[in-house]
């Protein structure tokens, strides 16, 4: 589906002054007509059970911020109210295998035209119990290390909005209603988002960009309890960050927006369910609640096809929000690709629900933002160095044979924090070692082979080496944080 533009552009007082701020932060002439984290040129997920939800492509809308792309407000400040109830960090659970037994719902429903107008439509009178609702469901848990402080502070606000949210048996749950309008009225800040701009993703400065890592990390415990899933929406290209196990997987990424741009699912369960969200200093964590209904969820390995080879070279992309000299990753080179993913859910034998959609991801680039604000017209930086805390990894070079590990000292700062290293083509048992002489730690690796990545990208780096880490290279992190690898097996 997709909303006019001039409905778009009406669509509250909130909403309007949020585009007319973003509009004096873009290049081009670039116009946005939605949120930070979304796109109505983002394409819904198709399923074969559920009626495909699609949206024409519009030059210019945006879709969600990329899971490390972030950046800083030009001119504003952090909201002067925090909401009325929030959350202490807590300690999130050791990672442990992807999740094969865990409840969930009856067969999937058709999705409704639009999402409805209030957080869930209640289709059932049964009193709410919270002694009764505390069986684990599905959860998901997604890093957020590197992130600078405004996309960090969307994050935990979107998480805050979300946490407590209760949903009815028979009703629907919409991320866009529960959160609320995208805006600084409502305590969001610019990081950065994606928009559509002829058919090619870019990533620019958007009110409330980030807040997609929260929707991804609850369709990812959504998706693992089982429920139906009304309304998927995916990023314009993929963003490795959310594939990272143990809940992740490559396709398993989900895009918010104003509506219809939304992430919803319904509870078929016999009761009530209850959705927790929390966050520490690098981890944001969702768990679904609810009555066990037996059922078992099952994932397939995603199938990866179509894949489109992208340009890595670095583009030095100019911000006129951010002061000369000031230069921040903002993008990951990822190739484009179609990958489709089937979750079955079974009790007793018997089908229960089956999900199978396909997402297309345009390819990505190597995207450093450079502040020109007060430069010479004439001025050109001569470099790109790397920034300190960059919150993307700058491209590396593929196949590249580390030599000796370099000196820990290098990764650990003044201040105790640590730099995580680059680890991606070192041998696995090299990877590790490294890890622990800068005093972080790996409890959990995951084997990737033939059909769990792009063959390109498998043959990258040689058996036995690491394909990818989470968090991503130069990240600063505290000591004894985990370092996830993916390791390829054959």
């Amino acid at each position: 589906m997709h909303m006019p533009t001039t409905s778009r552009l009406a669509v509250g007082a909130g909403r309007s002054t949020r585009r007319k701020l973003l509009q004096t932060t873009l290049l081009g002439g670039i116009a946005l007509l939605s949120a930070a984290c979304g796109s109505t040129t983002s394409q819904a997920s198709t399923s074969l059970t559920q009626k495909s939800i699609t949206s024409s492509g519009q030059p210019g809308a945006v879709s969600a911020g990329p899971g490390v792309a972030v950046g800083r407000p030009s001119n504003l400040s952090a909201p002067k109210s925090r909401p009325a109830v929030a959350i202490a960090p807590t300690t999130l659970p050791p990672p442990t295998t992807v999740p094969t037994t865990i409840p969930v719902a009856s067969s999937t429903p058709e999705p409704t035209a639009v999402p409805p107008p209030s957080p869930t439509t209640a289709a059932t009178t049964v009193p709410y119990n919270a002694a009764r609702v505390n069986e684990l469901l599905g959860q998901s848990i997604t890093s957020y290390a590197g992130s600078i402080a405004s996309r960090a502070h969307n994050v935990r606000r979107a998480t805050d909005l979300v946490n407590g949210a209760t949903v009815a048996p028979g009703a629907v749950f919409s991320f866009d209603a529960q959160v609320g309008d995208q805006s600084v009225a409502n305590g969001f800040t610019v990081a950065y988002g994606i928009i559509n701009v002829k058919g090619v993703p870019k990533t620019v400065p958007a009110i409330a960009g980030g807040i997609c890592q929260v929707a991804t990390t609850l369709f990812q415990s959504v998706y693992w309890a089982g429920l139906p899933i009304v309304r998927h929406y995916h990023h314009l290209y993929w963003i490795a960050h959310y594939g990272q196990p143990p809940y992740g997987q490559v396709g398993l990424d989900a895009t918010v927006d104003f509506l219809p741009v939304d992430f919803a699912f319904r509870n078929t369960t016999s009761d009530w369910l209850r959705i927790e969200g929390a966050y520490d200093s690098t981890h944001v964590h969702f768990r679904v609640y609810g009555v066990d209904p037996g059922w078992k969820v099952t994932s397939s390995p995603t199938k990866v096809t179509n894949v489109v080879k992208t340009d890595r070279a670095t583009v030095r992309q100019e911000d006129p929000s951010q002061p000369a000299g000031y230069e921040l990753w903002i993008e990951e080179a990822e190739d484009g690709f179609d990958a489709t993913i089937e979750r079955l859910v079974t009790k007793n034998g018997q089908t229960v629900d089956r999900y199978l959609f396909t997402n297309h991801y345009e390819p990505a680039r190597n995207v450093l933002a450079v502040g020109t604000k007060g430069a010479k017209p004439t001025a050109v930086p001569t470099n790109t160095p790397i920034p300190v805390s960059p919150t993307v990894a700058p491209p590396a070079t593929p196949m590249a044979k580390p030599t000796a590990p370099p000196t820990p000292i290098v990764y650990v700062l003044p201040d105790g924090q640590v730099r995580v290293p680059s680890l991606v083509g070192m041998p696995e048992a090299q990877a590790k070692a490294l890890v622990s002489n800068v005093s972080l730690q790996n409890t959990y690796t995951n084997y990737q082979g033939p059909g769990s990545v792009p063959d390109q990208n498998l043959n990258q780096v040689a058996v036995g080496a690491v394909l990818s880490q989470n968090p991503t290279p130069g990240s600063i992190v505290p000591k004894g944080t985990t370092i996830y690898l993916a390791v390829r097996k054959n």
